[in-house]
């Protein structure tokens, strides 16, 4: 009777044993499955970041073209302010002239 009782102790040891087991194996395919999940979001995420730099590095090779056109309309622009300068002054001294 002794020996049936420790077998029943070690079968319920084993089952709990098997339960616990059961769970941990459970918690963790649910911990691989979200870790899963993760990696394909920042995967996904990545793609984006990496999509977005190469625009981003397209847009700044621009920047010096974009730089030379500037200083160049403000080049023209200064010039044309001289020019609308001395025309003024011209104007001026005509329109003395002409008084006179």
């Amino acid at each position: 009777m002794v020996g049936f009782q420790a077998e029943q102790n070690r079968r319920e040891e084993a089952e709990l044993s098997l339960e616990s087991v059961s769970r941990e194996k459970q918690r963790l395919q649910t911990w691989m499955e979200s870790s899963a999940r993760r990696v394909e979001e920042l995967e996904r995420l990545l793609e984006g970041t990496k999509s977005q730099l190469e625009k981003s590095t397209e847009e700044a090779s621009t920047i010096p073209a974009l730089q030379a056109r500037l200083d160049e309309a403000i080049s023209k622009n200064d010039s044309l302010e001289k020019d609308s300068l001395s025309a003024a002054k011209d104007m001026s001294k005509l329109k003395e002239i002409i008084e006179v």
